[in-house]
């Protein structure tokens, strides 16, 4: 509670910085993508990509920039520990500049892998991580801790396949979350969920469909490593269970997952990187805009009620998360690589 008391007598400072974040980054993404296009830092349309045109990418490094800025004022103001600085300040920092040299000069896959690898354990080391999974040992736990905060920095690679996905899930996740978290009284925890979401508005409009500018992986390896660290904190200080993050995340996770699974077991042959449901989706419509309105409207008409369910009832879990990730099944199963190999 005095986490709560602070928070309340510093709440003109904390409105002030996330106006301060919105501002700035409207202002900074329009120079940026006069910047990317006099440098030449462009995604270029080809057989692994939906867009038609050459589009300055990067963007993401402004916002993830904006974040880590909010976070350090964020400590300034005494309103987080030394930890969360150090985990998503720090770690922050390094995912976006490392994603950002990646958007330039496409550094090879296991030079990618390595950095995740190191970002995941820089993670688990300031949150502390003993037993996360208590019944098995130690070793094993840290092992699988570390391995899902690598595939939840890969999934929102993949993710980010067409206009908004990827900036518009990162927003609702962060509102959603910051809500259950103050339920449970994560109040540390809820200010870098609502500072996420405010760091994130600026780019929502230059990356809504038809996009101007693409994250790239300074974005996406940022808000992979981000989310995935913000899971396992307010997993461990139980502000938010397991369970319901796996609703929250359900077409993400089970997107990416399935799609993947279905390449290696059952598709011979697919476009590569254009074979998820959402891609396919959004060349059956020709439109990004129709399938961003179909995931928004299963996000707040399916994920929310059933992630509120769950936080009220932890007896409903498992089977609201069974219920949350149906729809992303049969999708997945009837538009995703079955139906690109067909």
């Amino acid at each position: 509670m005095n986490r709560l008391y602070y928070f309340i007598q510093n709440y003109y400072h904390v409105m002030m910085l996330m106006s301060i974040i919105v501002l700035l980054g409207i202002l900074l993404l329009r120079y940026y993508e006069l910047y990317a296009i006099k440098k030449g830092i462009f995604a270029l349309p080809g057989n692994r990509t939906l867009h038609e045109y050459k589009t300055p990418r990067g963007g993401g490094i402004v916002f993830s920039i904006l974040f880590v800025f909010g976070v350090s004022v964020l400590f300034l103001l005494d309103l987080i520990n030394f930890e969360i600085l150090m985990a998503f300040g720090a770690g922050g920092f390094v995912a976006t500049t490392f994603g950002f040299f990646d958007d330039i000069f496409d550094i090879s896959v296991r030079y990618k892998l390595a950095m995740q690898c190191l970002l995941a354990i820089w993670a688990t080391y300031w949150f502390d991580v003993n037993f996360l999974i208590e019944w098995i040992p130690h070793w094993l736990s840290l092992f699988i801790t570390v391995f899902l905060l690598v595939w939840m920095i890969n999934l929102y690679n993949f993710m980010d396949g067409i206009d908004g996905m990827a900036i518009s899930g990162a927003m609702f996740v962060s509102i959603l979350a910051s809500i259950l978290s103050v339920v449970n009284g994560g109040f540390e925890l809820s200010i870098i969920f609502i500072l996420l979401a405010f760091s994130s508005v600026s780019f929502i409009l230059y990356n809504w469909p038809p996009a101007r500018i693409f994250m790239g992986d300074s974005g996406s390896i940022f808000l992979g490593y981000c989310l995935g660290a913000l899971v396992l904190k307010s997993t461990i200080n139980s502000d938010i269970s397991f369970w319901v993050w796996i609703i929250i995340f359900s077409y993400f996770w089970v997107d990416t997952t399935l799609t993947l699974l279905l390449r290696i077991v059952i598709v011979k042959k697919y476009l590569p990187h254009r074979s998820h449901a959402y891609q396919n989706l959004a060349r059956i419509w020709n439109s990004h805009s129709k399938v961003m309105g179909l995931v928004i409207v299963y996000h707040l008409f399916w994920i929310l009620p059933l992630s509120v369910w769950a936080t009220i009832d932890r007896n409903v879990e498992i089977f609201a998360a069974i219920l949350a990730t149906l729809p992303v099944i049969v999708l997945t199963l009837k538009y995703g690589p079955i139906f690109s190999s067909s």
